[in-house]
């Protein structure tokens, strides 16, 4: 996202170009990537979402969408989250992240502000030939979530 200078703000580069200073050149990789377009069922599968904002809440709304059994993991969670969790429609672990989390999971999606952990995440997961997916991060994915409209 560029500043309203039109600038790159300093942020690490986490893709494997491994620049100095993120420039976003590898999202215009993406747009030439061709990618291999699939449906997943996901109905009673076991999917994370790590993070419980704004932005996870997005993902996790999504998922039971597609009836898959949501477990997030995180330390704090807004009002939604928690009304989901006190309802039974997910589980919410309410602690901080460790790699033994993926453990017969399905697919994974990191929805945090913190660069360290999604890297984190997506090493973990990659480690286990699983589908992870960082929120708003391309090069930190093995699929991607394209806007979709529900009718």
């Amino acid at each position: 996202m560029r500043g309203y200078d039109g600038a790159m703000p300093d942020r690490p580069c986490v893709c494997d170009l491994r620049l100095t200073r993120c420039d976003a050149s590898c999202n215009r990789r993406m747009l030439e990537k061709t990618f291999y377009m699939a449906c997943l069922d996901l109905s009673g599968r076991s999917c994370l979402v790590i993070g419980a904002g704004p932005v996870g809440l997005e993902k996790i709304e999504g998922l039971l969408a597609a009836d898959g059994r949501v477990t997030v993991i995180a330390p704090e969670a807004i009002d939604e989250v928690r009304d989901l969790a006190a309802e039974g429609s997910v589980e919410w672990l309410e602690r901080r992240y460790a790699p033994s989390d993926l453990e017969g999971r399905f697919l994974v999606v990191a929805a945090t502000s913190d660069t360290a952990l999604n890297v984190q995440v997506f090493e973990d997961a990659e480690r286990r030939a699983m589908l992870v997916n960082v929120v708003d991060v391309p090069p930190l994915c093995n699929f991607i979530l394209p806007a979709i409209v529900r009718t």
